[in-house]
């Protein structure tokens, strides 16, 4: 009895340990190019950015939205995000508006 009991914690804690998830990137200012319009707007554009923000009025800058699917029945309970490292651009930009979606 006691060696099925032993296996059986064995087996929960492995499981756990399969269980999670851990993902992470990274951008360099490399992932983005800059171009100036007629207007004398900037445009951002990510290499590996899907979307952009969408709030109208505010700057039109690159986003990267990334998705996991996870086991019916499973929780979530922890997520971290951080902000290792920011770089400032030099100069100034006037960034092209994110407009109105149709």
């Amino acid at each position: 009895m006691k060696k099925y009991f032993v296996l059986a914690v064995l087996l929960s804690l492995a499981g756990t340990a399969l269980s999670q998830i851990s993902h992470s990137f990274s951008f360099q200012t490399t992932d983005f190019t800059l171009s100036t319009d007629n207007e004398n707007y900037t445009h951002i554009q990510g290499q590996n950015s899907n979307a952009s923000t969408v709030q109208e009025g505010a700057p039109g800058l690159p986003v990267l939205i990334k998705s996991f699917v996870l086991p019916a029945g499973s929780k979530l309970t922890k997520l971290t995000i951080s902000n290792s490292d920011q770089v400032l651009l030099t100069g100034n930009a006037l960034l092209y508006p994110a407009l109105k979606k149709t």
